[in-house]
């Protein structure tokens, strides 16, 4: 199938990215020759978001979307998918595989690709930017606490950005998220103790101090009806050439991520 055909038919490639995996346990861009193909690998990173959880027959998975990433402009196309799943407990590229990666880094490597990726993302379209809105707006009480965690580790880690609208922006929206989940707050804590980052410690602790009137004594988490959702220090980025990253799974040996462009 020739580049225009693939655009053509981008409805079916993208249908079969998701079919493949769930009812034969195979992955489309293992059976097509041009694997880097634009239209493969938009189907792929589409197939992620809607595909069940457990359709992910093969670990090696994250070495195609490090290949994915090591492309012009395959990078933020990583992110964007990563974070549209990130508040979806079960999902093996959740805020979870976000942070493993993350609070792994240095803050130097972290700033080249992280941050830079979060910088002027203002716009409903980002996926990044309906995070923080919702979580900031939106009504989330119907959101388990597995989620709401999920969630505000993701804006958490937006707080490394030089970019004062998406920092201002996270700080709120983790105040409203977590008001009425106290008890969560701690968790969230303890999780990013060890981040050498001064302005997501910073924020933290501000954050806390403008919910003492509403924080109580820890208590037992509540369950909630829905277990997930989909979403559909200034400092300059490290010098020189773009370090490689990879987002890594349960196993240090494999990862998924950005590299350079």
């Amino acid at each position: 199938m020739d580049l225009r055909s693939q655009y053509r038919n981008s409805g079916l490639l993208q249908a079969l990215a998701i079919q493949l995996p769930e009812k034969h346990a195979v992955e489309l861009h293992d059976l097509v020759v041009e694997r880097s193909s634009p239209a493969i690998v938009d189907a792929y990173l589409q197939s992620l978001v809607w595909r069940a959880p457990d359709a992910f027959p093969f670990v090696r998975e994250f070495s195609y979307l490090n290949e994915i990433s090591r492309t012009r402009g395959g990078r933020d196309d990583v992110f964007t998918t990563i974070i549209q799943v990130s508040s979806l407990p079960d999902h093996p590229l959740n805020a979870d595989l976000l942070h493993r990666t993350l609070v792994t880094r240095p803050i130097a490597e972290r700033d080249a690709w992280w941050s830079t990726y979060l910088h002027g993302r203002h716009s409903n379209e980002d996926a990044v930017f309906r995070l923080i809105k919702w979580a900031w707006r939106a009504d989330t009480s119907h959101c388990s606490d597995e989620s709401a965690l999920l969630c505000a580790t993701t804006i958490t880690w937006c707080l490394t950005s030089s970019d004062r609208v998406i920092r201002d922006s996270s700080t709120k929206a983790l105040i409203a998220l977590l008001r009425e989940r106290p008890h969560l707050v701690s968790e969230l804590l303890v999780r990013f103790s060890d981040v050498d980052d001064l302005y997501v410690l910073g924020a933290a602790v501000r954050g806390r101090i403008r919910m003492r009137d509403v924080i109580t004594e820890p208590r037992a988490r509540t369950p909630h009806s829905t277990t997930g959702l989909r979403v559909a220090v200034s400092r300059e980025p490290a010098r020189g050439s773009r370090p490689s990253a990879g987002l890594r799974s349960g196993s240090d040996r494999e990862s998924v991520g950005a590299g350079s462009e």
